[in-house]
């Protein structure tokens, strides 16, 4: 069973980060300008709301992007998530309230005290050529981490059965947390995708897999673009 927030969690968290300094908006970092492209998609989730899932990580409905996604073919989603090991019990939706962040831009993140992971479905036109997949996620990461303690995978079915790594894979400290009431850093992490044939539907695993305290992720942006066979 995926255990929800408790008392414990709470606690520990918030001693995390109840000192940190305020923030601005830190996502979309040298996203490409895709828009011209004919089969252009672009979405982000920031989880400002509330994020439930059942007692098998399943999200139903499925979580949407924030407004202002442009994906035509049909709306995106997050569809699941889990842990893989569980520390203090704590896998959850983090938010200002009882957590008391005062963050600007940083109330809604998903993960927590252990390693875990969250799926997301993006539908994509089903045309032959090579589909280019730009993602970048923020992240907070314990102390001695950085970005490779993350990674993402592109599956092609909803159990990902079948997926790859990315091509490419860079990652950026975007704020070091210094009061001593924390234990770790935030981190931008960006990896593209060159995928042939990739059909209707893309699935993407972002990995929490830092050893330690903390593995959180704040927003998730996703930009495609598909370029056709030549004939």
């Amino acid at each position: 069973m995926y255990c929800r927030r408790v008392i414990s969690f709470s606690l520990v968290m918030g001693a995390l980060f109840m000192t940190s300094p305020a923030l601005g908006d830190f996502w979309g970092k040298d996203a490409p300008d895709w828009g011209t492209n004919a089969y252009y998609t672009n979405q982000i989730w920031t989880f400002a709301d509330k994020v439930l899932w059942d007692d098998t990580g399943r999200v139903e409905p499925a979580i949407q992007p924030d407004n202002g996604y442009v994906n035509p073919n049909h709306p995106p989603g997050l569809y699941r998530t889990g842990y893989t090991v569980s520390v203090f019990g704590g896998w959850d939706w983090l938010d200002e309230g009882p957590m008391h962040f005062k963050w600007d831009g940083l109330q809604g993140m998903l993960g927590g005290m252990g390693k875990g992971y969250f799926d997301f479905f993006v539908p994509i036109a089903d045309v032959q050529g090579t589909t280019s997949v730009w993602v970048q996620y923020v992240s907070y990461l314990p102390n001695k981490c950085d970005g490779s303690a993350m990674g993402a995978l592109i599956g092609f079915d909803r159990e990902f059965t079948k997926s790859r790594a990315s091509d490419s894979k860079t990652y950026e400290k975007v704020l070091e947390l210094v009061d001593q009431g924390s234990s770790g850093d935030w981190w931008r992490i960006t990896e593209i995708w060159a995928i042939k044939n990739a059909g209707e539907t893309l699935y993407l695993r972002i990995n929490a897999d830092a050893p330690g305290t903390s593995n959180m992720v704040d927003s998730v942006h996703v930009k495609t673009k598909t370029t056709l066979k030549l004939k």
